[in-house]
């Protein structure tokens, strides 16, 4: 018996942007740091947030509904996940990496009009964008930083260099981990400040420094046994990540190796999943960029030189491929 097609998967499709738009909205609004340890009538949340009394009571229960709040009686509070992550000024706040989702959202919405016309979306960036995405990338870092320095053979390894290092997650937990390294961590100069704070607060600023600049055209640096090409390659077409692996060529010690983290496609470019639709974030976002498959990627590292290229992955979900300076 052949079962017809049902279009229920479709449907879910098309409406997942609500939750996202929910949660989206609640944080812009402070919604979980308004009620935080205690309980809240939907008249005193309105009232904080100077919102509308009954599109705050419709949004509250909506968040009840996705597990964000609890409600008894007429009185809300925070759910689990809100409580470590969504209340601002807790250690665990991951607002601002969740504010770096509003850009995109503003950003995708012009998909349609990127798609015709292959050219990347044109929007400013709201106030404290790049310290937005730079949490968003900090908050990621966290979560797989141990799991990627496991998979990284460090003998030998007296200094390196995190190139575009954003935060600084990966030096930090690197040098953590292998008390003689020496880590500089290149970005640009509005990024700089932000990565210092954040080395800082983890208390290793003597292994840890940074470095501003362009990467494209400045001076990274030399005498690096290691470099980290982290979360690069993708904002990127071929003739420019070429330039960056040769600049990290010249960077490298004999022997040195190039370490790449990133989405590292099957070569149809489908699989997985998760790096065929980031393809599209890097369509609406950049003006080149995309995410490349393994064949692609070993193309560019042998043509600056690059040997003993290998995989390697423990099933996190963040690939490597690291490569050896001859």
């Amino acid at each position: 018996m052949t079962t017809e097609p049902r279009a229920d998967d479709m449907w879910n499709t098309v409406r997942a942007f609500w939750p996202a738009r929910i949660l989206l909205t609640a944080v812009e609004l402070d919604i979980f740091a308004i009620i935080g340890e205690g309980r809240s009538s939907t008249g005193e949340v309105a009232k904080s947030a100077r919102t509308d009394r009954r599109a705050t009571e419709l949004l509250l229960n909506a968040l009840v509904a996705m597990g964000y709040l609890k409600k008894e009686g007429k009185r809300y509070e925070n759910g689990e996940v809100a409580r470590l992550h969504l209340v601002k000024g807790l250690p665990g706040y991951l607002g601002g990496a969740l504010n770096h989702s509003n850009y995109l959202w503003m950003t995708w919405s012009h998909l349609t009009e990127v798609v015709r016309s292959g050219k990347p979306a044109e929007e400013e960036g709201p106030a404290g964008a790049t310290e937005h995405f730079i949490m968003a990338m900090h908050a990621r870092a966290r979560e797989d930083a141990g799991s990627i320095a496991r998979m990284i053979d460090f003998t030998g390894v007296r200094k390196m260099l995190d190139l575009g290092g954003g935060p600084g997650t990966y030096a930090i937990e690197f040098a953590r981990r292998n008390a003689g390294l020496e880590a500089v961590v290149f970005d640009r100069v509005d990024v700089v400040p932000i990565a210092q704070g954040i080395v800082a607060e983890a208390g290793i600023e003597g292994q840890v420094e940074t470095m501003a600049g362009n990467f494209l055209k400045d001076d990274i640096g030399s005498g690096y046994d290691l470099v980290l090409v982290s979360a690069i390659i993708h904002s990127y077409g071929p003739r420019q990540n070429r330039l960056i692996l040769g600049k990290v060529y010249e960077a490298l010690n004999p022997g040195g190796q190039v370490v790449i983290r990133d989405f590292i496609m099957d070569e149809r470019k489908t699989e997985p999943a998760s790096g065929a639709l980031f393809a599209i974030n890097m369509l609406v976002n950049t003006d080149e960029g995309a995410t490349w498959s393994e064949g692609e990627v070993r193309e560019w590292l042998e043509g600056c030189g690059f040997g003993d290229i290998t995989r390697k992955d423990d099933g996190s979900g963040s690939p490597l491929i690291i490569a050896t300076k001859r």
